[in-house]
């Protein structure tokens, strides 16, 4: 493949959730032309996890307040995709999957589910834990420094080096008790780019709000600790967000997808009793979840018989119902052993970084992420004759996105690693801190404070258009 210098810098960005819609709305200031790829058929859909700005409340196992604090305020709004504006929602293509990816001397090809292919100056891949392009990416890599030649590794269909032999659970000589260090997640195995999952949970969404439960209304959250689980609830105005988390005996590679109706009632059955607001237990509260979807999926059976005549596509256009769903997934720690290849191939977000969603720092840690590439990719395509950097300049650039941003994400991780195994009492040093040191000597809004000034105030902003950033009690520093 040759390049077209006739052409625009193109960026192809493979996943169209929350930071790839923020990485459209960057390229678009930074007058870098852009295609978003999303394999689901809707952009805006009631099927992702919740995103939390930290609000707080604790309980005791027997559902009483055992403290209470404002540091989080509810939020909701749609702003990401509306944001990137008439003339610039053209460049999202959904319902296309990433099938694969050609590296050539100058640009790259992503073929695609529906058969069609694109063609870009590079490939982000933003598109989540299960990421093809990390799949993709780690298969190439064994062909050679720039997955363009070389002799091809055997891959399984996971992705997996099918000759290294290695085993799904971590080695026996491993410390499962000492993972309060969040490097300890981290290992150079590039079997499942070393992303271990010590944590699993129940998250979901119930709409509308049961009326028989007592949950009180309006921006609240609750969390309920104990040894081994951490609870955490949402109620807005339409609904409630719900997170189950569970630490499983022993850390594990292998990645799963998929569990079964019966491993997921098993699970449920190990909350039943445990409150999730002071006067409901999960159990209450999955017995109506599950009543409501069992009656909603009627009542969109009976709207699909009666609207027989429509058209599979017309259908296939219009975003998923909001209603009620449950899921039960792996939350994975650690950095993806290798964040680019050749130039080319890069990943940002959860494909590169992933820790638990207990603490609400994913997104935060993924859009920092981000403009820290935005930043690197304008400034390469800026210094570039005709603004076609070559391959050396991109793999420099993207060099040292991976090395800041590696340096950068590890404060936010390990926090958020500190914050789950105190909520589950790991050790006995972990319930100390959570339950006592935290609350009753830092203070939670000393805490938060730290945090501010440690990780918030150097939270990175794009280098390119107007800024607005406005100043609070904590300085920012870039």
């Amino acid at each position: 493949m040759s390049s077209d210098t006739t052409k625009a810098f193109r960026v192809l960005i493979v996943g169209g959730g929350p930071v790839g819609l923020a990485l459209g709305i960057m390229f678009a200031k930074s007058d870098i032309d852009f295609l978003i790829l999303e394999q689901h058929s809707a952009i805006i859909s009631d099927s992702g996890a919740s995103i939390t700005l930290w609000p707080h409340g604790t309980l005791n196992a027997d559902g009483s307040v055992r403290d209470e604090s404002a540091i989080f305020e509810w939020l909701e709004e749609q702003v990401l995709y509306d944001a990137l504006g008439p003339e610039n929602q053209s460049k999202v293509r959904t319902g296309v999957g990433l099938q694969d990816i050609e590296v050539g001397d100058n640009d790259v090809r992503v073929r695609l589910s529906d058969g069609s292919v694109e063609t870009g100056s590079i490939v982000i891949g933003s598109d989540g834990i299960h990421s093809a392009t990390r799949e993709v990416m780690r298969r190439l890599a064994g062909k050679g420094k720039n997955g363009k030649n070389g002799k091809d590794e055997k891959i399984d269909k996971s992705g997996k080096n099918v000759k290294d032999g290695k085993n799904d659970k971590m080695d026996e000589n491993s410390n499962n008790n000492n993972t309060n260090n969040y490097s300890e997640c981290n290992s150079d195995d590039d079997n499942d780019d070393a992303l271990i999952t010590t944590f699993q949970c129940l998250y979901g969404t119930v709409w509308p709000p049961p009326e028989d439960l007592d949950i009180p209304d309006g921006g609240v959250f609750f969390e309920s600790r104990s040894s081994g689980y951490t609870t955490q609830l949402i109620r807005w105005e339409n609904g409630v967000h719900i997170g189950l988390f569970k630490r499983i005996p022993e850390p594990t590679r292998a990645r799963r997808t998929f569990f079964t109706p019966a491993e997921i009632e098993a699970y449920e059955t190990e909350f039943a009793d445990i409150h999730v607001t002071p006067k409901v237990t999960a159990g209450e509260l999955l017995a109506r979840a599950h009543e409501l979807e069992r009656n909603q999926a009627e009542q969109r059976q009976q709207q699909k018989i009666q609207e027989g005549g429509q058209q599979e596509q017309e259908q296939a256009d219009q975003p998923i119902p909001q209603g009620t769903w449950l899921r039960l997934v792996q939350q994975p720690e650690g950095f993806a052993t290798r964040w680019q290849l050749g130039g080319r191939i890069v990943l940002v977000g959860d494909s590169a970084i992933q820790v638990t969603s207990a603490a609400g720092l994913g997104l935060n840690v993924s859009l920092q992420s981000a403009v820290l590439l935005v930043n690197k990719l304008h400034a390469t395509v800026s210094e570039a004759k005709d603004g076609h950097p070559d391959t050396k300049a991109l793999e420099r650039a993207l060099g040292e996105y991976e090395a800041t941003g590696r340096s950068e994400s590890a404060a936010a991780a390990a926090m958020s690693g500190r914050m789950i195994r105190g909520n589950v009492w790991e050790t006995w040093s972990s319930w100390f801190a959570a339950e006592w040191l935290v609350p009753w000597v830092f203070g939670y809004r000393n805490v938060m404070r730290k945090a501010g000034r440690d990780i918030a105030s150097r939270g990175r902003t794009l280098n390119c258009g107007r800024k607005t950033e406005r100043q609070g009690s904590i300085p920012w520093v870039n």
